[in-house]
């Protein structure tokens, strides 16, 4: 089992369905968040449309990684579907603290930024 240890955590009006989405980026808007932009953070759990979605902003969180080989120590930024990968292009989220292999669907432990960092 991973823990977390979130040091900030905050929450914000899911604008869509997020029962599905604990673990995913999630945006200032209340939505998943896109490719390469800044999140507010980390959804905890799935939340419905209209309730208020806890988000981990800073510390360390739990994040799934779809399909993608992280490596531990790796910069991460925001897949298109919201969740990991490794730093190409755009901010710098956070830092992983685990492996993803490639090929597996799979939730991380990540050290989470509360500022975007440009490597």
């Amino acid at each position: 089992m991973k823990n977390s240890q979130p040091s900030t955590v905050t929450s914000v009006v899911a604008a869509e369905d997020l029962t599905n989405k604990a673990n995913y980026f999630i945006g200032f808007d209340g939505k998943v968040c896109g490719l390469d932009k800044f999140p507010l953070g980390v959804l905890i759990q799935g939340t419905p449309q209209g309730e208020l979605a806890p988000v981990v902003t800073s510390g360390v969180c739990i994040v799934f990684v779809n399909s993608i080989e992280i490596q531990k120590g790796a910069a991460i930024s925001v897949e298109v579907d919201g969740s990991a990968r490794p730093q190409e292009d755009g901010p710098a989220v956070g830092y992983a603290m685990d492996h993803a292999p490639e090929d597996i669907a799979c939730n991380i432990r990540m050290r989470l930024l509360g500022y975007p960092v440009n490597q």
